[in-house]
């Protein structure tokens, strides 16, 4: 809507005017009844390069310049926006946390913090292994849960996936559980995502298995996603 606003503002300048008005007036056709955007371009140049509103200036020569800090802004934000982050079952789950406990609290806030970020500036996804483990939780969480988890597209199985999770439980490097965290390591690095968030700091957000299961990777010929809590993600670097 900015885009449009910005380029409509050209159009509506009056044929033959030779100097921009700094305020807008009104008129349709002579008549003064309607928004006279010539002022209003004049205005924006001002803002976005500084100085004075320019006089016998012909509008098209103002057509492309708000769109240049426009779209130097959208390049720039989506250099910094749109990780394709898997989303483990612990995820949803510690978002719904009821149990007592500070670090057990301190975990739902941290998870409700970045997921409100991240549903804006990332796309999210998941799997139907997650909710396939959230069905089984007992309600009202279970409803909680998949109503958060709705909005979310869910990544497809595939032959290779498979393989890849026997591959882990044969290399140690999750538990033989074919449909448990080797299942969701698979399915994140298969669709390339480029992090795995998850709160089980036993077998996957765990930096001591890292070595170990980017190595694995690298055989089968494939890049590891992060291994990442969401306090992490938050605040990089820090242990919680």
């Amino acid at each position: 809507m900015v885009v449009w606003l910005v380029l409509a503002v050209p159009f509506h300048s009056a044929p033959g005017v030779e100097e921009f008005h700094t305020t807008p007036e009104f008129h349709v056709n002579g008549s003064g009844m309607g928004p006279d955007f010539a002022g209003t371009g004049a205005v924006l140049a001002m803002v976005f390069f500084g100085g004075s509103a320019p006089t016998c200036q012909p509008p098209q020569q103002m057509f492309l310049l708000p769109l240049i800090p426009i779209t130097a802004f959208l390049i720039f934000s989506l250099t910094l926006m749109n990780q394709l982050i898997y989303v483990e079952t612990s995820i949803p789950s510690f978002y719904f946390e009821t149990r007592p406990g500070a670090q057990i609290q301190a975990r739902r806030e941290w998870t409700r913090e970045w997921w409100d970020l991240a549903k804006w500036q990332d796309e999210l996804v998941s799997s139907l292994w997650v909710v396939r483990e959230l069905e089984e939780t007992p309600e009202p969480k279970r409803s909680e849960c998949l109503e958060l988890m709705d909005a979310l597209r869910l990544l497809q199985s595939a032959p290779e996936i498979d393989e890849m999770v026997e591959h882990y439980i044969a290399h140690k490097v999750m538990p033989a559980d074919a449909d448990g965290d080797a299942r969701h390591l698979a399915v994140a690095t298969f669709w390339k995502c480029d992090i795995l968030a998850s709160w089980n700091c036993k077998h996957i957000a765990n930096a001591n298995k890292t070595d170990h299961i980017r190595h694995v990777n690298e055989g089968l010929g494939f890049a590891t996603p992060k291994l990442i809590t969401p306090y992490h993600l938050l605040e990089s670097g820090v242990d919680p």
